[in-house]
This record gives C-alpha cells, sequence and structure tokens, in this order.
C-alpha cells in the first residue's frame, strides 16, 4: 500500500472469475469480517506456486500478482 506500507488482499486459486460469485463472496466478507480484516482487493490465479511438500509458496505466488 502507498500509504500504510502493507495491506489486506484475498487470493483465490481458480481458473475462472464470475462477476456474480465476486459480489456475492464481498456480501459474506462484509459479513463474517470487521473492516480491517476485510481485503482491500482480490485477486485470482489459475495455479499458487507449491513447494516439494505441497505447501504455497507465499512470496513466489506474490511475485505472480505483482507482475500482472
Amino acid at each position: 500500500d502507498d500509504l500504510l506500507g502493507q495491506k489486506v488482499i484475498l487470493l483465490i486459486e481458480s481458473e475462472t472469475n464470475s462477476p456474480q460469485n465476486e459480489l456475492s463472496l464481498k456480501a459474506a466478507i462484509q459479513t463474517l469480517l470487521t473492516k480491517y480484516e476485510q481485503p482491500k482487493e482480490i485477486y485470482y490465479l489459475a495455479h499458487f506456486c507449491y513447494s516439494p511438500t505441497n505447501k504455497v509458496l507465499k512470496n513466489e505466488t506474490l511475485q505472480l500478482i505483482l507482475k500482472h
């Protein structure tokens, strides 16, 4: 984030993004999470980066987002 340095985002591993599903997701997030817990942006990736032991590689996955 330009002002705070970091911000909450949501990464979803999915091939497709439906506007209808995103609206439903945002509505659910607003009812379940506080203002400060809610993601500022939602990103969709076809595949996350995984380690050989099948753990998500957070930094590498984030770099995929930053490239786009």
